[in-house]
Order: structure tokens, then sequence, then C-alpha cells
């Protein structure tokens, strides 16, 4: 009900821990209807943890029989039900049995006052009149003076026609005071004979006079529930029906109500004729709003906890100490602004924590390389008990789990330690860094000793390293004062930034108030809460952290303060729920669902989680690098990774990150510029390894095994990088044809990456050759004509060409600045296309056999699969000498081009190269499985197709290279993604449109996926050999094809279908809104 959840939006933003209700005309519409639907979404909410109180004024057995019975589980225990008008409380045992909790006994001398007053009432009454008066006693701790006995149990929706039959009996009989007379007899009586305290409501049937009331059913909730486990009242949800007065008198709900106890949620969902007291929101809508309340209460419980989805969670039960860094690697998370391992809280010697900010890179000394700083690590937390500190690597454990959530985004723990007189103290950890603010950092944790009463200290704050990595230089360490927050100030020592990290801590306001000490200890900022706890009392403490650079802004303190004070007042569960609501608009663009194959749907949610925690939109002068901010292998720095595996990925599901990447390399133009002046050359050359600057970073040699010195000089030697950014230039602007970009950028990008190839080919005789480089493998360190190299520095020429015709033609002006500034001329580009027609590109064999390099099928031929299965890489396999003589190939070369430039060849030259490439290709590289699974999934290969995705799709969950702990290897995810989508979807796009061909694994019975195609969104679900069903959204025509046929221009707005017909996918055709897709097509299991 839209109306009701309208009405009282706070129940879609907090996750009540309690929740008391009244129960006929409330949950229920009486006590005859049935109660199955509401006790199904009920349960729900208990096996969620959720405390339920049901408030009612009739006998447990009525509860019972209607509701109670019909639940069973541990579960249960979470239920209470508070009968009697607050005289009584249940709950329920582990066998789910009732047991009475509470019940308050009146006394003999009580009870004969009870009688006295009802008499009393009855008397006066039918002295006054002729009206005959019953008297009910068999109800607990109170007397029902019925004042109409013929209506028997009236429901409430006939209160109106109750108040006036009962109005005019008693008036036509004589007592003209009617039920408000009977009212204050009652309380008369009750003063003049003594019954202190007495309770006295009517429901229009009866006033009864009692000794407790629903208040007391509050209290007990309050001080037994909240109290005793130190929940908050803001965690306490109260509902009924009616709060407002009836007929004059009291609602039976309003003794709900408690004044003076601020924090509980009141909400009516009755009709309420004459309104509702103050602090009471009125909702509706009767006992459908109450089951929508519930509804949304499970949602949000739902999102505050990890899915219970295996493919959408990473977990790991129990403890590994010797597989701790790699944890922390695949359950890290981040924002793309910031990146922190899944370290443990309390950290320790098996542990690496880590943080990275985006664009922060710093030496660790004055001739060294730059890498990523590391940051001080925000979620450190210690816990004593008595003094005594837990420390999960030593101490015995009754169960831990950790679970990052990746459609959240999210992290959890659930740690239960087992301490000293079998002590058991559970500890819960959430923490996140937010999508939706990237600078927020966000954490809690809940410690609960579950079988004793100690005393408890929690240590929070954030510690820095001195002993690890690039660390900030520490500038000011600065303990907040009597509650404020705590900074620290620190700088780079070489590449001149600031940076300010700084977390305020704040215990939930519960029934302890936990004594604060902020301080340094030795290399910790903390803030240190003390408390007596008994036990099953719960405290949990939220930290609000965050982290501002001088990239930034220039106002580094007084934003990280400012930024502070806005995250506390918004709270965890508002910041958390923004989060989510970024998280959730980032899978609807990126998700891809397989049907009937959970292992391939965890692998692909992997990719999709890391990718979207790298990416970062808001910064275009950081790209993605290799093991993006997660780990500090390759120190963070920026390869051809970026935009050959992992821009696709952006450019169709979100274009802005894949734009400000690309701004990364048009801001790192000038140091490409100089390096290509450092090689003799024009045009740039970007670096193999690139941070700030974009000067190389690429280090020229690495420490072996038994300390041999092993020269690097893919730095010097990898130039294809320059054709790879323009690939990723052209790539982006063909998909989102962003003219913009282009003229601002892109096309300087191209111009000056396709000068730096025309002045480093060399003439001989009619040919220009590339001599002296290294292709994408690296198994062959120096050769001359690379033909990917080659081939893409071609490529590269001709778009830098077609870009000045577009830009001459559409933006002339632009173009004129751009060529005066750059100092470009049209006899210059004429020389360019001089040298792309003339480059060798020798495919002149017969076979069609391509030749990787010059020289390459004169080397010794080795049939790779012949040292399958091996645990080693083939150079350690065959030594480093050996490999450069022999065909071996370490990753995708030639086959890079097949997939890349795949309109340059025909489909015979394309199977006999792969086929020849892949017998003699060792995948020593992450980046090379996902490659030939696209090729062969393109050429229907599908075995061969479904073994490389597995292989990629395991680089880190199975830790198949055996390096995860040093980060995720985010280009092989980007290539799982692109393997999926350009390979088992078929999609391929040119400068006139998108097209698709699928080809499923034969597990996979259907897919669906969504893609952003020049302004629009392709939402795409593929049936495994029956149709596949496009939906476009968006504003005028795209040019959307099968893959082998003629472009289609289809509308935006509407849905095509394209049904397989036994051969191959026809072409789409216009379907009907809301056709299923399936109905009465044949069904073919050949695609």
């Amino acid at each position: 009900m839209k109306s009701c959840l309208n009405a009282f939006p706070h129940v879609t933003r907090r996750p009540f821990r309690i929740i008391a209700f009244d129960w006929d005309g409330t949950a229920v519409r009486d006590r005859a209807a049935d109660a199955r639907p509401v006790a199904r979404v009920l349960e729900d909410l208990l096996r969620r943890g959720v405390l339920l109180v049901v408030i009612t004024g009739t006998n447990f057995n009525n509860i019972d029989r209607q509701f109670c019975s019909l639940l069973n589980g541990e579960h249960k225990r979470n239920l209470f039900v508070c009968a009697n008008r607050g005289s009584e409380v249940f709950g329920f045992d582990t066998a789910s049995r009732p047991a009475l909790l509470y019940r308050r006994e009146a006394t003999a001398e009580e009870n004969e006052l009870l009688d006295k007053v009802a008499e009393a009432v009855k008397r006066e009454i039918e002295k006054r009149s002729r009206v005959t008066i019953d008297i009910i006693y068999d109800r607990l701790n109170r007397r029902k003076i019925d004042l109409i006995p013929e209506w028997q149990d009236p429901p409430k929706s006939r209160i109106g026609e109750l108040m006036e039959v009962t109005e005019r009996r008693l008036k036509e009989g004589g007592f003209e005071s009617g039920i408000k007379g009977a009212f204050e007899l009652a309380e008369r009586y009750s003063r003049e004979l003594g019954l202190e305290d007495a309770r006295i409501t009517s429901d229009v049937k009866h006033v009864e006079v009692g000794l407790t009331d629903k208040s007391d059913s509050i209290r007990w909730l309050v001080e037994e529930l909240a109290w005793k486990r130190n929940l908050p009242l803001d965690d306490v949800l109260v509902l009924g029906d009616e709060f407002g007065p009836v007929a004059g008198f009291e609602g039976s709900d309003f003794r709900m109500v408690m004044t003076g106890l601020s924090g509980i949620t009141y909400v009516s969902v009755g009709k309420e004729p004459n309104g509702v007291p103050e602090g009471v929101i009125r909702a509706g809508g009767g006992p459908r709003c109450f089951v929508s309340i519930m509804r949304e209460q499970c949602l949000l419980h739902d999102l505050f906890s990890p899915c219970d989805d295996g493919t959408c969670c990473l977990v790991e039960e129990g403890f590994d100490r010797f597989r701790q860094r790699e944890i922390e690697s695949l359950l890290a998370i981040g924002n793309g602004y910031v990146g922190t391992r899944a370290s443990l809280q309390e950290q320790g010697r098996t542990c690496w924590p880590s943080t990275f900010v985006a664009g922060v890179f710093d030496r660790p000394d004055a001739d060294a390389l730059e890498e990523l700083a590391m940051f001080p690590e925000w979620l450190l937390t210690w816990i004593y008990v008595d003094g005594r500190k837990l420390v999960l690597e030593t101490d015995p454990f009754l169960q831990h789990r950790r679970v990052t959530d990746m459609r959240k985004g999210v992290y959890f723990r659930r740690w239960r330690h087992f301490g000293l007189d079998d002590r058991i103290t559970s500890v819960y950890f959430l923490h996140f860094a937010s999508l939706d603010d990237p600078h927020a950092l966000i954490s809690r944790v809940t410690v609960v000793p579950e079988n004793y009463g100690g005393e408890i200290t929690l240590q929070t704050g954030m510690k820095w390293y001195t002993d690890r990595g690039t660390v900030l230089n520490m500038l000011a360490v600065e303990p907040g004062q009597e509650g404020e927050p705590s900074f620290i100030k620190a700088e780079t020592n070489y590449t001149d930034i600031l940076a300010v990290e700084g977390f305020r801590s704040r215990p939930r306001s519960g029934a302890l108030k936990p004594a604060l000490h902020a301080h340094v200890e030795e290399t910790a900022l903390c803030d240190s809460w003390s408390w007596r706890a008994e036990a099953g009392q719960e405290m949990t403490i939220d930290k609000f952290s965050c982290i501002y650079t001088s990239r930034d802004t220039d106002h580094v303190e007084e934003e990280a303060r400012a930024r502070l004070a806005e995250l506390e007042k918004k709270g965890v569960e508002e910041l958390l729920l923004d989060h989510l609501r970024a998280w959730e608009e980032r899978w609807k663009a990126a998700s891809i669902t397989i049907t009937r194959d959970e292992d391939a749907q965890k692998w692909l949610n992997f990719a999709v989680y890391h990718l979207i925690s790298a990416g970062n939109h808001r910064d275009e002068r950081v790209s993605i690098a290799a093991r993006a901010l997660t780990g500090p292998v390759y120190k963070g720095h920026i390869f051809w990774d970026s935009e050959i595996f992992m821009l696709p990925f952006f450019v169709f599901t979100h274009p802005p990150t894949a734009r400000a990447m690309l701004m990364y390399r048009y801001h790192t133009l000038p140091g490409a510029r100089a390096r290509a002046k450092e090689q003799g050359c024009e045009g740039a050359l970007y670096a193999w390894e690139s941070t700030i600057t974009g000067e190389d970073m690429t280090p020229t040699f690495a420490v072996g095994r038994k300390g041999k010195v092993v020269p690097i000089v893919c730095g010097r030697l990898e130039q294809h990088i320059s054709a790879d950014v323009a690939y990723g230039v052209w790539y982006y602007w063909n998909a989102t044809r962003d003219d913009r970009f282009l003229v601002d950028a892109g096309a300087e990008i191209l111009f000056e990456t396709a000068r730096f190839w025309a002045s480093r080919a060399d003439m001989d005789g009619d040919t220009y050759h590339i001599r002296y480089v290294q292709g994408p493998d690296e198994y062959h360190e120096i050769v001359d004509d690379n033909i990917y190299t080659n081939m893409m520095a071609a490529w590269n020429i001709r778009k830098a060409v077609e870009a000045a015709q577009l830009l001459r033609r559409d933006y002339p002006e632009e173009f004129a600045a751009i060529a005066e500034r750059i100092g470009l001329d049209d006899s210059e580009i004429d020389s360019w296309l001089e040298v792309a027609q003339g480059l060798y590109l020798d495919m002149g064999r017969e076979d069609g056999l391509i030749e990787q390099f010059k020289g390459y099928f004169d080397l010794e031929d080795i049939d790779t699969r012949k040292y399958e299965p091996r645990t080693a890489a083939m150079d350690v396999i065959l030594g480093r000498e050996r490999m450069g003589k022999t065909q071996v190939v370490k990753q995708a070369d030639v086959v890079m081009l097949l997939y890349m430039l795949e309109e340059e060849f025909g489909e015979k030259i394309i199977r006999d190269n792969f086929e020849y490439y892949d017998i003699r290709t060792a995948h020593d590289s992450s980046l090379s499985p996902s490659m030939y699974g696209l090729v062969a999934a393109r050429l229907g290969l599908m075995r061969r197709a479904l073994r490389y995705f597995r292989q990629a799709g395991q680089v880190d969950l199975a830790d198949n290279m055996g390096n995860a702990a040093g980060g995720v290897h985010a280009a092989a995810l980007g290539g799982l993604w692109q393997q999926v989508i350009m390979g088992f979807m078929g999609v391929r796009v040119n400068e006139e449109g998108i097209l698709l061909y699928p080809r499923l694994p034969a597990r996979w019975r259907r897919v669906r996926f969504s893609l952003m195609w020049r302004g629009h969104k392709l939402d795409c679900d593929v049936r495994r050999g029956k149709s596949i069903r496009l939906d476009i959204a968006g504003e005028k025509e795209v040019k959307v094809g099968i893959y082998g046929r003629p472009l289609r221009e289809l509308k935006a707005g509407a849905s095509y279908v394209s049904v397989w017909d036994g051969n191959t996918w026809r072409d789409f055709v216009r379907s009907g809104k809301g056709d299923d897709h399936e109905k009465d097509i044949p069904h073919h299991s050949s695609a």
C-alpha cells in the first residue's frame, strides 16, 4: 500500500529491532480472521532476529490459537505476547512451547476492591434507571462492567453502531448520562473505595476497571527487552489502530504511548476519525497497511544483512591463517576513490591491512619509483574483556564468518569468541566505503557478552604503519576532545600531497552510558569506550571516517571536519541506504544474469563487483591500476590493462567512468610526449606503467630466484600501449558519440599517438618496419615487426586521420585550434597514411597463418599441452634462455588481434590462427584465458570457450595464479566480462551500429544483460536455442542487428525479438508490449 508507506516513509529508512503491536484491528481485522497471511510476514521478521511483541487486552489462549500456534522453530523465541491488558507476558522456549515470563498477581484485597468498584457502579446505574448491568468477573486483574449484555463480541468495525445503540439503551432506560456517566462512576468509586492507580477504560460496550493496562506492556518491553539488551528506544516501533479518542473516550491503544520516553516511533493504521495524539504517525489502511509495513521491514533488514545467495556473496567460514592475505584481497571494499583490504579489524601477524586512495602516489625514497601510498587503517578495533584482549589468531572461537556482499558493497563479520571461564563474546562488524559519497567510510561494531557480565573496553580508531610499503609522513595526530572528531594530518614525502584522515565514534543510545577516552597509543589514534555489561547486553559503536587530500580541495582539514559532521548527522542507517541505492543503480546497468550455472554467475558477479568498486567517474586524473585499490602488487601503476581489458566494461555500463579513465590519458599526454622525445621520436609514447604525470614507472630489473637480477625490458619495448590508448579513445567515442570528448581530448590523443608511430617506423625499401619492440607476449622480449604492434599502429594512424576529417567537417574552428596548438598540417596527416599503408604486415603465407613477429616461425615448436597439468609457468619449466628461442607464447598476442581487429580478417584466417596459437600459448598471464575464450566462443568452439572461461573466472577465486594475496587481477575481471558479452553473447560494434550473435554454453539456459549504446539502454534477454528479446530505452532510433546480417533501425521505447531457426538468428522483428518471447517459438539446442 503506497499511500500507507507514503504516510510513514520512515518505515523504509530504518530497520526496527523491536516491533510491538495491538492485535485485532491492527494486525488482523478481528479475532475470527485468518491470521496465516500476517503470520507469514511476521515469521519472516522473527527469522531476521526482530523481536515482536503482541499487545492485547484479551487472554493469551485467544492469541495463541489464532496466531502463535501457526509458528514453530528457534526463531519463535523472538516472539512475546503481552496479554490481559498488561497483566501477563508470554514467551516461547526452544521447542516453541509457551512460557509465562511475567504475571501481575492481584492481592486478595485488590481483587475485593475490584469487585466492590464494579458492583458499586452496577448498583448506582440500576438504582437510578431501569437498565440492567452485568459484571464479568473472570478477567485477570480487572472487572468488565457490561453496559449492553445482548451484544456479544461486537467487531471493531461496528463500533459506531455499537455506540449508538449503547447510548440509546442507557438513556431510554433512564440513565441519562450514558456511557460517559458510567465511566465517571467507575472513576469516582475507585477513588472513594481506595483502589489506587485504577486503570479505567471503555470500549463502548464495557467500562473496565483494572490494575493494569497497555502501558504496562510497553513498560515491560522497555525494561525487559530494550534496556536489558541495551537496545536504543529509537529501535522500537509501536503500532495500533485506536490511539485517538473514540466516542469521547481514550482509544484502546492510547496508553501504549509512553510520555517521558523519547525515541519510540508510534504509528496508527486505524481510521482514527477524531485524530491521533501528538507524536503518533497516522498511516491508516488497517491490517493491509500493517502487513505492508512489516514487509518493508523485512526488506530493510535484508539490506542490513548479508544475502543468502551464494553467487552474490564472498564468504570465509572459520579462519585459515595461511589464506588471510588472499582473503583480504577478495573481500576488499572500495568506491573508486578509496579501497580497503578486508583485514581483521583487530589486525595481527597474518594481516596486511591497507587503505589506498586513487591518485595518491609517493616514493619510498628520492630515487625510487612512485607507488600508491598507504593511508592509516581506519577499521582498527580492539576489544578487551576484563582487561584481556580478544585475538582471533590465537584465541579459541565458536564461530567466525566474514562476508562481503557484492550486491551491496558491504562487509559483514561475525565472531563468537570463546574465552576464559567459558565466556562467550559475540562481535559483529559492518563496514563500507560509500559509493554515494566517496569520502565517507562507515563502520559499526556490536559487542555482546552472551553468558557473563564484565567490564568491556572497545578501542577504535586509525593506525598507521612505518614498516611496510610507502607510507605517509605524519604531520599531526590530534585526539578528539570531549567527543569531538580525531584527525591525522599527513603528507607524501616527494609528491607534495597533503592528506587529512578523521573519524568520530559514538555509541548507540541505549541504557548503558559508556565512558570515552580519546588518546594516542603508539602508532594508533583511538577512541576508547568502556562500560560494565550484563549477560546479553549489547553495545554498538558507530564510527564515521573520512579522507580528504589536496588533490580534492584546497581546504583539506575544513572539508574533512564538515563532512564528518554531516555523516554523523545522517547516521549509519541513512548513509547505508544511500550507499545501497548507488550500488543498486550500478548493478541495474552492469548485471549479467545466467540461468542454471551458479559458478559462472558467481565469477561474473565477482568481476562486476570489483570493477564497479574500482571505477572513479568523479576524478579524471586517475585510472584503474592492475590490482585496482585492493593490494600493493604493481604499486598501483596504470598499464594497458585499463584501456584494453577494463574500459569496455565501463563504456557499456557506466560511460562517465570510461570517459574519466581516458581523460587520465589526456592529462598525462605531456608525459607521453616527453617519453617519445626521449626515444628520439615525435608525438606521444605512453608509459608502460604510469602514475601521476605520465612519467614511466616501470622497474628496470627484478630480483628473481636465488637473488638473481632479472632485467625488465617491457618499459622500453611494449610501445603498443600508445595504440592501445588510442584504441580506447575510439572505442569510447564510437559507443557514446561523445563529440565533446573527442574535440576536447580524444582527437589530440589520436593525433599524437599517430605522430609517434609515423616517426617510430623505419623505411626499408618500400616497407615500413617497427623494430626492437615487445608485443603482448612477454616471453619474446626484443623482436622486430610484432604483428600486434604493427597492425595496431596502422589502425591508430587510420583512426587519427578519420578523426581529423570528422573534426574538420563538423568542428572546423576547434580542429584549427588543435592543429595550431600541436603544429599539425595536412602534409603531415598525408605522411601518416603513407606509413600506415606501408607498414610490414606479413600475412602472405599460403596457409593464412599470421607470424607473431619476424622470425617467429623459425623458432623451436613446442606444444604446451604436453606439459599439462602443471603448477609452474613455462619459463620456469623451460628456463628463461630457452624460452625466447621457442614458439611458446606467454599470453594472447596474435589472438588479441583476432578479437580487436576482427573485421580485418576472414573467418577461416581467424579459425586457423586461433588453432595454431592455442596449443602454443602457456596462459602464464591472467590476461590471456579470457581473450582465448572470447575468440573460441565467437568461433563456436564452446568446450574450449567454457574451459577458458572457467580458468579466467578462477584467477582470484581459486587463486590459480598463486598471487591473489597482492590484490585482485582487475584486467582479468574485465576480460571475463568481455568474454561473456563479446564472446558468448557475440556483441560486435562498428561505426554504424551494434550487432549480436549469442552462442550460449550447454549449461546456460538463459542470459540477461544490459548495454549502453549511443545514449540508449539495450536490455537483452537471450534464451538458448530460442530467442533474443531486445528492449530499447532512449530517444530516436538506433541501429542494431544480428551479426552477419544488415543493421536495422530500431525505435526507442519498443521491444524486438530475434528467433533462432535451427541454423541461425533471424532479423529482429518488433514485439507487442508484454509479449512472452518464449511462447510459440520452437526450441533448438544449438545456439
